[in-house]
């Protein structure tokens, strides 16, 4: 087990080997066997047939004839990991995963075994990178749980790992294991977590929520500085909601600029990949080997006037220094790009270019209850249901799922197809107007500012209020109904007196850019030319701040 985190530690480069002959079938010219002498303090030969002709980079073990990669295990104190990964056989094509199965030093906590960083290529621009991904992909060999024990009682293991997961790896990261997540994909906090307990979100005073779903990607980001990225999932917030609280950037491709194969769906007109990392330069090369060949993804900039649209129909928030913080940032990024800040009304716009299939109604009335028709509809029908089914005639029982899921599944029950469809054209209708109007993505190279939530306490410790009846107005769903690109940006940190450790702590605030479908590289290209030019972090810190 290493000490340090580095390939190149002395010990790892005392000696040299040679596979492949004996000492008596190799000649080494005068110059080779005095450079040997002089950087090397031992030689060895081996015609070993164990030993692999593709070896990883990265500090390696010669024992018994076979070479063996060397890792290091680190704890994952913040309950993050759902299973941690055997390292064995990853990089051989079709090869199948398998639990690590070893436990941390500390009780009840995993241990991961975490390879070497090496230096990228442009072969694998991934090279030396550690990822995890939410356990809703599906990895070959492996069950899936969803973070819930009875789906996991009925999962088989996979016969084919998802793609985004495979694109990743291809291009030379390494996976470490696979993360928790909110029960059933749905939204759950550290009260609610019944099967399995909430990850530990690591900032403030270490007893705020994670947020979910796709919490365990997004605390483990935060937690560990051994961990590179973490691919979650994103539907109606299921990304970005961890992203702030857990203080990390992420970001949500364009609708089909990266394959949705082997992720067990909620709703999948509005799923999508999620990708978080403390580092903004990290957004780009991970985001680039994701895009589907048909996809859009490369969009460059345009020679459109720029525009940041500002939607007063969902700020300001609450929290007044939240707000300060946003407007700064928003200062910056007008000033960068030379763009003109369009703050306005949606539902006055709406009013004014009300299109004429609405009828008469109110952008909120217009979209009313689309959000419950078409996700809650389709989570009902078609994502759970055959969990549900084969689970009732094996056991002769229904599964156990937190109250959440039960209360969406009885309201997805409820839809019938015709208002689904209807749901699903008015949808359809709000993404053309609101581009066309609101963006005006014809004219205008567009970005939109949106918030994520009021950042304030929110103990581990506290039961939450009931969950409302959600409706198509609801901020969170307004980039995946336009089906474009959305990044969480790290902007300051808001101090507050902790109960818990009876000192101020302080809680992420982070800002939430949303781009025109299909602009996503020149998208993470625009904010990290904000971020540089303003002189603003363009890295954040893992632990209890963000920033020092």
């Amino acid at each position: 087990m290493l000490e340090i985190d580095s390939p190149l530690d002395s010990s790892f480069t005392d000696g040299l080997l040679f596979t492949g002959a004996t000492a008596f079938e190799v000649e080494f010219q005068k110059e080779a066997q005095e450079a040997l002498q002089q950087r090397n303090r031992w030689t060895m030969f081996s015609r070993q047939q164990k030993i692999e002709r593709d070896i990883a980079q990265g500090p390696h073990l010669y024992y018994n004839g076979a070479i063996w990669q060397v890792l290091r295990i680190y704890d994952d104190n913040a309950g993050s990991f759902m299973t941690a990964l055997a390292p064995h056989g990853l990089t051989q094509p079709g090869a199948s995963f398998q639990p690590l199965n070893l436990l941390g030093s500390r009780y009840q906590t995993l241990g991961i075994a975490v390879p070497a960083r090496t230096p990228f290529t442009d072969s694998q621009p991934l090279q030396g990178l550690r990822f995890a991904v939410k356990d809703v992909y599906r990895l070959r060999g492996l069950k899936t749980s969803l973070c819930n024990a009875a789906y996991l009682d009925m999962s088989s293991p996979a016969e084919k790992t998802a793609t985004i997961v495979q694109n990743t790896l291809d291009a030379g990261a390494r996976i470490v294991g696979m993360t928790k997540l909110s029960s059933m994909i749905g939204k759950e906090e550290p009260t609610e977590a019944v099967d399995y307990p909430a990850p530990f979100n690591p900032r403030g005073d270490g007893y705020q929520s994670p947020a979910g779903s796709s919490s365990g990607s997004a605390a483990a980001v935060a937690a560990y500085d051994w961990l590179d990225f973490a691919i979650g999932t994103d539907t109606t917030g299921s990304a970005r909601r961890p992203a702030l609280v857990n203080g990390v950037f992420q970001m949500r491709p364009s609708y089909d600029a990266a394959s949705l194969a082997g992720i067990v769906p909620v709703f999948t007109p509005w799923d999508a990949p999620a990708l978080f990392t403390r580092d903004v330069k990290i957004l780009k090369r991970v985001i680039s080997t994701w895009r589907n060949q048909e996809s859009s993804l490369t969009r460059t900039a345009s020679h459109k006037a720029p525009l940041i649209v500002y939607p007063l129909d969902y700020f300001p928030l609450e929290n007044t220094l939240q707000m300060q913080l946003i407007d700064a940032f928003l200062a910056d990024l007008a000033d960068v790009l030379g763009a003109h800040i369009r703050k306005f009304s949606i539902a006055s716009l709406w009013e004014e270019t009300r299109p004429d299939v609405a009828g008469g109604q109110s952008v909120q009335d217009y979209l009313g209850d689309t959000y419950v028709n078409t996700n809650f509809h389709d989570y009902y029908y078609n994502s759970t249901s055959e969990f549900r089914t084969t689970y009732e005639e094996r056991y002769r029982k229904r599964p156990y799922v937190i109250p959440f899921i039960k209360w969406k599944l009885g309201l997805g029950k409820s839809v019938t197809q015709a208002q689904r469809d209807e749901g699903m054209h008015r949808l359809e209708v709000y993404k053309h107007w609101f581009l066309h109007f609101a963006m005006k993505q014809d004219e205008n190279e567009a970005f939109l500012i949106m918030p994520i939530s009021n950042v304030d306490v929110n103990y581990r410790d506290v039961h939450p209020a009931p969950v409302a009846r959600p409706t198509g107005f609801d901020p969170l769903i307004l980039s995946p109904i336009l089906g474009a690109p959305d990044v969480v940006i790290p902007i300051g940190e808001y101090g507050y007196d902790s109960r818990v450790s009876g000192r101020k702590e302080f809680l992420p605030v982070s800002v939430d850019v949303v781009g025109l479908p299909g602009s996503d590289l020149h998208l993470i290209d625009i904010i990290q030319n904000c971020l540089e030019t303003s002189k603003r972090p363009t890295v954040v810190r893992t632990g209890s701040r963000m920033f020092e």
